[in-house]
């Protein structure tokens, strides 16, 4: 049940998305992109469990260890060389900058990379002037 009712907020932000993408004249002819014409709410009438395979359970959640993540994103678990992950975090700001420049929105791709530190650690950002997910998604 939790986790259709995440699916039902994450629908409500691809909407709100989708609306601020509408109204803003030099987005909108993106919209044709992402308009994905999703009904408003999971319908739960047609979600059946086969008691056989699987029995829901109430209030029942899992949660991922950060640590655990962390080490498989930036370890060889996931890449052969765990610095691989940078370069994936170069390609996504390139495309969201060719994106961005596509849509007339910027002249230039800027990417900047950079380690900060705050009271809970350092870590590495990567920031460009491409076209991202909002704070919504």
């Amino acid at each position: 049940q939790d986790y259709l009712n995440w699916i039902d907020m994450e629908i409500s932000n691809y909407n709100i998305f989708l609306n601020i993408l509408e109204k803003d004249t030099n987005l909108s002819k993106f919209t044709i992109f992402y308009d994905l014409k999703l009904a408003d709410k999971v319908n739960r009438n047609e979600v059946l469990y086969d008691k056989n395979l699987f029995v829901p359970v109430e209030n029942l959640k899992f949660v991922l260890n950060q640590n655990k993540i962390l080490d498989l994103l930036m370890s060889i678990g996931l890449y052969k060389d765990k610095y691989l992950c940078l370069r994936e975090l170069y390609q996504n700001s390139m495309d969201a900058c060719k994106c961005a420049i596509a849509g007339n929105l910027i002249e230039k791709g800027v990417i900047e990379f950079g380690i900060e530190e705050d009271n809970s650690g350092r870590y590495l950002y990567c920031l460009d002037n491409g076209m991202g997910m909002t704070k919504e998604i």
